[in-house]
């Protein structure tokens, strides 16, 4: 996943240097009477600079993303859906078996749905009240 995150990253620094590159061309005129080269060539390093801000930004933003704690409400979603679906009464293995959750995922969301007193236990069952 960092070979595609470092050339997303490339890619939007580049065109970030191109279109600084076309705005100091046409001295950010969309229909330029008279071109400038020598000032986007003189521009250059600046120009450059704004390619690696941004690549910069783009590999960081999704770097942060990536690291993210996974969100605990959508397992609990996901872990009441199954039991609205049995009918309002479910087992773990239910949860297991008809969601994307693995068992310490699952295991967590059922917890938290007891301890905020939306699932209660009996036995191996789980009930809503």
């Amino acid at each position: 996943m960092d070979v595609l995150r470092l050339l997303l990253s490339l890619v939007a620094g580049a065109g970030a240097a191109l279109v600084a590159y076309a705005i100091a061309y046409t001295h950010g005129n969309p229909h330029p009477n008279a071109p400038d080269p020598d000032l986007a060539f003189t521009l250059l390093p600046l120009e450059l600079v704004v390619g690696l801000v941004v690549g910069l930004f783009t590999f960081r933003a999704f770097k942060r993303r990536q690291q993210g704690e996974p969100r605990s409400d959508i397992a609990d979603r996901m872990v009441l859906r199954v039991a609205h679906r049995q009918g309002g009464t479910f087992t773990f293995q239910d949860v297991l078996s008809r969601s994307p959750l693995g068992e310490p995922q699952a295991r967590h969301a059922v917890d938290r749905l007891l301890e905020s007193g939306q699932v209660r236990r009996d036995g191996d069952t789980y009930r809503l009240p």
